[in-house]
């Protein structure tokens, strides 16, 4: 039992006993200062006091109850793992010599200069193996030998609760080509720290870890970044990556290949365990398009979704609605005012039915089976619900500051059979 456990404990005893204490309903109130008795008081009067102080303590037992409640049973949670190809996807390998060993130290600090911010576009998620851990390979693009880097990066989230006592709390890799280095953020670590002890440098079969005990800040959302380099052909990789607390490993969540998607939040009311309403289509509405709406499913028929593929090494997938009023049907992206989104005919080679999977845009429900897609045809978009309606909407620096909208841009899946 931790401290604050314990401490949930001695409060909630003490709260008992002050209700069994209090006076009942219909007792003069008097009686509890026997020393100092009024001279008139109206048995009426006794017992709505009474009743009032009553409800006092039971708010009190409540309140503790909830708190405790809620603190004691928050476990620590690790986000998906995202991966970022960086610019040189685009422009091509950096120009950089590291030929040697304090050059290739130096290449981590370019490679930080140009990590993405942790919203940009372009971040999916990495390939791991069937326990979780992140497992990225792929040729190397470079034509030369210490001569050109290109950088990969990899970022989660780690939550750990106010009162978790954590004796370690490990982040690791057990392979790495050419280099790679574990970076954390958070309020203590605005512009992010690192320990050396963690470097794989050199085409290297080697375990690395770093213990953040001391460095993760409780209560809050500690972003972790791996920044990977290639600096020589032919292979370009980083394996085994995982993070233990307490010496156990904290396995994040992956979506199944067929699931129904629960909405977070309803009017800006969030649900944790997810909601009753859930990604649906009325079936009574004309036409062979069928908007997509948030319902109850008593009021329409809630969408049994299977992941396709379409391309693995991006984490771009379509979103097929395997029980839409035809077959063929996927959720995608319209032209119209707001890119509303309908379940209609189409195919997930079109880049309007395509999503690219990201960890839940509100950080609250990182580690809890949600979700967020990012549209491929509107890049930085997200599928969200806006007055019962899915659309696809910008995820810029107003809506991100916006609750409502992180809120509304994440959904909680449900594996189906």
């Amino acid at each position: 039992m931790t401290d604050f456990t314990q401490s949930c404990s001695i409060l909630t005893d003490f709260a008992t006993k002050l209700t069994e204490n209090a006076p009942s309903i219909g007792q003069p109130l008097w009686r509890i200062h026997q020393s100092r008795p009024p001279k008139m008081l109206y048995q009426s009067r006794q017992t709505t006091t009474s009743y009032f102080m009553k409800t006092i303590y039971n708010t009190i037992i409540l309140l503790l109850v909830i708190t405790c409640f809620n603190q004691t049973f928050a476990q620590i949670e690790v986000g998906n793992w995202e991966m970022h190809r960086g610019n040189e996807e685009k422009e091509g390998p950096t120009k950089f010599r590291t030929s040697t060993t304090e050059e290739r130290k130096a290449a981590f600090d370019i490679g930080k200069k140009k990590l993405p911010d942790e919203k940009a576009s372009g971040w999916r998620q990495a390939k791991t193996n069937p326990d979780g851990t992140v497992n990225f390979s792929e040729k190397s693009i470079l034509t030369q030998c210490g001569q050109q880097l290109d950088f990969t990066y990899f970022q989660t989230t780690v939550f750990v609760p106010t009162n978790e006592t954590l004796s370690n709390l490990t982040v690791s890799y057990d392979e790495g080509d050419d280099g790679a280095r574990i970076y954390f953020f958070n309020s203590k670590y605005p512009n992010g720290s690192f320990s050396e002890t963690s470097d794989l440098i050199g085409n290297q079969k080697a375990h690395r870890e770093v213990d953040l005990k001391d460095q993760i800040v409780k209560g809050e959302h500690n972003r972790i970044v791996i920044v990977q380099y290639d600096q020589c052909p032919v292979l370009n990789k980083v394996r085994g990556v995982r993070i233990k607390a307490n010496g156990k490993e904290i396995k994040p969540t992956v979506l199944p290949d067929k699931f129904k998607l629960h909405a977070y939040s309803v009017n800006g009311q969030r649900v944790e365990k997810g909601s009753n309403y859930y990604m649906a289509f009325n079936p009574s509405e004309q036409g062979d398009a069928k908007p997509g709406r948030i319902l109850n499913p008593t009021k329409g028929t809630v969408m049994n979704i299977v992941k396709e593929t379409v391309d693995a090494n991006k984490g771009i997938i379509a979103l097929k609605v395997a029980n839409g009023p035809s077959a063929g049907m996927y959720l995608t992206v319209t032209d119209d005012k707001v890119n509303s989104v309908k379940v209609q005919k189409s195919n997930p080679n079109d880049p309007k039915t395509q999503f690219v999977i990201r960890s839940p845009v509100e950080k609250e429900a990182a580690g809890k089976n949600f979700v967020s897609f990012e549209s491929v045809s509107n890049p930085n978009h997200y599928l969200r619900h806006a007055g019962y309606v899915l659309m696809v909407s910008p995820a810029n620096d107003a809506n991100f500051k916006n609750k409502v909208y992180r809120q509304d841009a994440s959904w909680l899946f449900e594996p189906t059979q």
